[in-house]
């Protein structure tokens, strides 16, 4: 078994492992295009390098925290009208 499928193994078993308000989790569906699709991933990346910003400026860690984003198509690829 290899490490993402570990950790999302991880985020499933959260939600009967913690209380709502010890842990964050959301979910968003959206189509987009192959542009779109590259677009978002930068974004996610870019959201990333943010996040261990603010993780590298604290002083006293308490607690270690798993965050999985995953980004992945639910339907087939369909011949997009306007691209």
């Amino acid at each position: 078994m290899n490490y993402h499928l570990k950790t999302i193994l991880l985020g499933q078993e959260s939600l009967v492992r913690f209380k709502g308000h010890e842990r964050y989790i959301t979910a968003v569906a959206m189509g987009v295009t192959k542009k779109g699709f590259e677009l978002v991933k930068e974004r996610i990346d870019s959201f990333c390098q943010d996040l261990h910003k603010i993780a590298s400026q604290e002083k006293a860690v308490d607690r270690v925290f798993q965050m999985n984003l995953q980004f992945f198509p639910v339907s087939k690829e369909s011949k997009a009208v306007n691209e």
